[in-house]
């Protein structure tokens, strides 16, 4: 009875959080965004926290997709004494694991992978774990069902005066802006078992707020609010175009148009619109006349008409050929999609002269002709105004429409709600589902979005029988069937000649577009709205004005709010049986089974579950992982034991008992020590007095600012003296180091290394110091980056020399290594990029291989503002091959 009982809450929770549960969070803006715009939570800013005993930390994360990087820090904890703990993370990361920990400087060994790489990235939300255990010296992070957990050594001492920073942050010790692609909320945070809680389901503003106190309120720069970009379309685009050509990029990150005899490319994420060139055609806008990609090739056609234009994006020249359409006569809204496989135009449907079709067809670019399909499976009615929707491989999914069985249009049209897969390789039709007809008619855009993983299908709808009319995006359920309405609809004018609405989706930026044509005179106004998908779909809630404005009926809401009150019924039914046979019945208590230490494996699903509605599999009881380690992988670096100047990996500073000094250097001291230090690595004179005060003090009177830099000086003097064997000389008017023995200078090191002449063991030495981290990490100044930039290229010319000498032998993971610094330095390096590609292919990694080609290309296309015009394997064959 009691298991009853349980069953019954757990359903009434079920049904309950499908009744009133909406998605929220802050999205963070990542390296998508502008330096200085990404985004950063901060707390604990006003009222500190202190942690004598424990500290516990858990938060729902959204791993989003990022068409640039995903290294950032997901979270910085920094106590008054500058001891940090870092959790970051390095998705796609060939040299780091996808998460690690960082305690007090050092890389701890809690460094793991997500369990399903492949799919790691599969909208879902995760739940992170960071606790810290003061008592037994134990530091641990969970993910999901996952456990890591590592005993320092040394102990941990408590922790006063804590901040916490997600994200970017500008403390000026800490100072960070490697934002991961990712999305917050229900975070909580337990302290010496005293706890607060921040939902984060703001809709604006940048606060962050406390439920339990708030002073403990906190701070957030440049916020993305779920709930804010989740509710709306928002207006992105508005041009005027010629003869209504239009054609999406394939990844749905942009589209492009035709105007004044000119093709232009427009990138919906950075709003940019380029030029491509001429493209001198002379076609009326029509709803008949459409732009299909085909490589680098864009194809113009009109069924209605008997041409074919095909016009080449690089060499910017065209070609007409003719092709008779054979039923030209119904062409009008036909239903059309690209086999990228066959190269051939797949047409379905159309109307005109009061007719439908039903008819498949296809344009062989090759053969340069219309040929019928003969279709097998499923019959399906004449219509138009069909949706397509790419599923997985050589599937399409058609759905809806308004047509006739008989196809004439005179007798009984209706619309219709069912949804078709056709199976590209056998030509194959199956009906997947048919909808109840709802009490507002609708017909589909050109296009809908297909999820296979997920079972979703999005489609955009408008009532084809209204001239005042508004355009709404509909979600289905594709297991259930279960349809819900976004309430904010998009209001337009209709015309059957004259309007056109499609959708596409950006898979990189997990953005919809809903896209309206209408023709004005000769010519046609594109206009783009997006709407955010990052994180999921949900319904907004709406003021009741606005709700009562737009129309809004979503029956399986509806059939929730039911369940809900069913379930409830039953509760109560529940409640009082069990009470009854409470008293009959003896409590047992059993003892907890003993935790069993075990790695998880990962079942992968299928997502071809569109076509059948099978009676699902009973779900297994998840698998917890709890991996403790008593004892690092790797034995923490010992103490420094002697004094260590260090700029590998950030601004490292040990004095002569190994102790970190790095933050008793003032900022402005920290400048004057580097500037002074690169400036002796480049001309070996080090830096003059005037150029400290050209940079330093620039806008003080000439007495000021030599005062000042006079006081400075000093204390970097008395600074160098806690090091070591350093002096801080002037020679002539140049300020220069004077190490000693005893002293560690790696980067005066490298310098050596790299002039001396090319050796196996020189070049293993260059790599160990550079293996330590990036030059300067986390450390950018606006005078520095010409000085910065010499090192870094005369560094990149040498490790390049090294890795197409013929005189140096190395192994394949040697050049690899080399190649990864290089790009460490300089991601869009052709030759670097070619080399890696060429040796993970060479051991038959070609899918990696070919995923760095693509992040190459992104990043290339995005650095130079223009097209990388060689593709995988025209880049591995023209490039030539060089390891």
């Amino acid at each position: 009875m009691k298991k009853y009982f349980y069953f019954l809450l757990t359903l009434l929770v079920f049904a309950f959080h499908s009744v009133v549960s909406q998605p929220a969070g802050l999205q963070f803006g990542s390296h998508e965004s502008l330096i200085d715009q990404r985004t950063g939570l901060k707390l604990m800013d006003g009222k500190k926290l202190n942690v004598n005993e424990e500290l516990e930390l858990t938060v729902d994360v959204f791993f989003n997709r990022s068409p640039k990087h995903y290294f950032g820090y997901i979270l910085r904890i920094i106590d008054d004494s500058h001891r940090n703990i870092d959790i970051v993370y390095n998705y796609k990361s060939k040299r780091f694991n996808d998460f690690s920990i960082i305690y007090d400087h050092q890389l701890t060994p809690i460094k793991f992978n997500y369990k399903d790489r492949r799919n790691a990235l599969n909208k879902k939300w995760r739940k992170l774990k960071f606790k810290l255990d003061v008592k037994n010296n134990e530091i641990s992070l969970s993910l999901d069902d996952r456990t890591y957990s590592y005993k320092v050594e040394n102990g941990i001492s408590p922790m006063k005066g804590l901040k916490f920073y997600f994200g970017a942050n500008n403390n000026p010790y800490f100072k960070a802006h490697d934002v991961p692609p990712m999305t917050l909320k229900n975070l909580q945070i337990t302290s010496d078992n005293t706890g607060y809680t921040w939902p984060l389901d703001e809709k604006e503003g940048e606060v962050a707020h406390c439920k339990e106190n708030p002073e403990y309120n906190g701070k957030v720069m440049h916020p993305i609010w779920v709930k804010q970009t989740h509710s709306k379309w928002d207006a992105s685009f508005n041009e005027t175009i010629q003869s209504g050509l239009y054609s999406f990029l394939e990844n749905g990150s942009g589209m492009y148009f035709v105007k004044d005899k000119n093709l232009y490319r427009h990138d919906f994420q950075t709003s940019e619109t380029k030029k491509v060139g001429p493209f001198a055609i002379d076609l009326k806008s029509d709803v008949r006349n459409r732009l299909v990609k085909n490589g680098n090739k864009l194809l113009v056609y009109n069924l209605k008409k008997d041409f074919v234009y095909s016009y080449d994006i690089k060499s910017q020249k065209f070609e007409k050929f003719s092709a008779d359409y054979p039923i030209s006569q119904t062409a009008t809204h036909h239903a059309q999609w690209f086999d990228k496989d066959n190269k051939s135009i797949m047409i379905f449907g159309g109307y005109g002269n009061h007719e439908f079709n039903s008819h498949f067809t296809k344009y062989d670019i090759e053969k340069n002709n219309y040929t019928d399909i003969n279709v097998t499976g499923d019959k399906i009615t004449p219509r138009y105004y069909t949706g397509v929707g790419y599923g997985k491989k050589g599937h399409v999914y058609l759905f809806g429409g308004y047509g006739s069985v008989s196809g004439q249009q005179i007798i009984n049209p209706e619309n219709f709600y069912d949804l078709y897969e056709f199976n590209e390789n056998t030509s194959t039709l199956k009906k997947v589902f048919t909808w109840d007809t709802p009490s507002d008619s609708f017909v589909s855009a050109r296009s809908v979005v297909v999820d296979t993983t997920d079972n979703q299908l999005y489609a955009l709808t408008f009532d084809n029988h209204k001239f005042k009319n508004e355009i709404t995006l509909r979600n289905y359920d594709l297991a259930s069937g279960e349809m819900k309405v976004f309430p904010v609809a998009i209001p337009f004018n209709f015309s059957d000649l004259k309007t056109v609405v499609d959708l596409t989706f950006d898979t990189q930026y997990q953005k919809l577009y809903a896209i309206l044509i209408e023709k004005v005179g000769v010519e046609s106004q594109i206009k783009v709205f997006s709407l955010n998908l990052m994180g999921g779909f949900y319904i907004p809630e709406l003021p009741k004005e606005t709700a009562e404005i737009v129309a809004v009926e979503d029956e399986p809401a509806s059939w929730n709010l039911v369940l809900f009150m069913a379930t409830f019924s039953l509760l109560m039914v529940g409640v009082v049986i069990w009470r009854k046979s409470r008293k009959t019945i003896e409590d047992k208590t059993e003892e907890s089974p003993q935790t069993t230490t075990v790695i998880e494996k990962t079942e992968s699903v299928s997502s071809d579950v569109l076509a059948t509605k099978e009676e699902p599999k009973p779900k297994s009881e998840p698998v917890v992982e709890t991996v403790t380690i008593e004892e690092p992988v790797k034995a923490q670096p010992p103490k420094v034991k002697k004094s260590t100047i260090n700029f590998f990996g950030g601004f490292r500073i040990f004095d002569s008992s190994g102790k970190d000094i790095s933050n008793e250097f003032t900022p402005l001291i920290k400048q004057l020590f580097i500037l002074i230090t690169i400036s002796q690595y480049i001309n070996g004179r080090g830096v003059s007095a005037d150029k400290m005060i050209k940079l330093f003090w620039y806008d003080m009177p000439l007495s000021k600012a030599r005062n000042n830099r006079g006081v400075n000086l000093t204390k970097l003097r008395r600074l160098c003296k806690t090091i070591g064997e350093v002096k801080f000389l002037k020679d002539a008017d140049f300020w220069k180091l004077e190490i000693g023995e005893e002293v560690n200078i790696p980067f005066f090191e490298l310098k050596e290394l790299l002039v001396k002449p090319q050796s196996r063991e020189t070049l293993l030495k260059i790599l160990e110091i550079l293996d330590t981290g990036k030059l300067l990490l986390g450390t950018d100044y606006e005078w520095m980056e010409e000085m910065k930039a010499e090192i870094v290229n005369h560094l990149i010319e040498t490790l390049y020399g090294y890795l197409t000498s013929s005189e140096v032998k190395l192994s394949n993971q040697e050049k690899l290594k080399i190649s990864d610094t290089i790009l460490q330095y300089d991601h869009i390096h052709e030759e670097a990029t070619l080399i890696k590609c060429q040796l993970l292919s060479s051991q038959g990694m070609h899918s990696v291989a070919k995923d760095i080609f693509n992040k190459f290309k992104d990043e290339y296309e995005s650095i130079y503002d223009e097209k990388f015009d060689m593709h995988y394997n025209e880049f591995l064959r023209e490039m030539g091959n060089t390891y």
